[in-house]
Parts: C-alpha cells; sequence; structure tokens
C-alpha cells in the first residue's frame, strides 16, 4: 500500500545519505522552496547544480 511504500522510502533516507535516497529514483531536478522549508541544508549537497532562481524557489539539476 502507499503508506508503507512512503514509511519505506523514509527508513531509507534515514539510514543512508539524501544523495542515495534521491538516485534510488530517476529524478533530474529537484524544487525548493526556501521559505516553506529553511531547514534543508540542499545548497550544501554537492550532486546538485542551481540552475533556477527566483524569489524563494531554487530549481536543481540532479548530476548523475
Amino acid at each position: 500500500d502507499a503508506l508503507a511504500h512512503v514509511r519505506s522510502v523514509l527508513d531509507t533516507t534515514r539510514a543512508g545519505t539524501f544523495e542515495s535516497a534521491v538516485k534510488k529514483y530517476r529524478i533530474d531536478y529537484l524544487l525548493w522552496d526556501k521559505e516553506a522549508d529553511p531547514g534543508w541544508r540542499i545548497a550544501e549537497e554537492k550532486f546538485l547544480l542551481p540552475v533556477f532562481e527566483s524569489e524563494s524557489m531554487i530549481l536543481y539539476q540532479v548530476r548523475p
């Protein structure tokens, strides 16, 4: 069921790195709202390349 899948993804993310969790799926871009989620430390992730920024939103390309 969907809830079990979400729990599995959360457990995987907690057990590993954010990068390994993202790269487990085919994700090309990640959108971050700095105002809605200021606690995220996405800018520190070396596998993410900022490609566009507008106001509080930043679009990152996921590097292979």
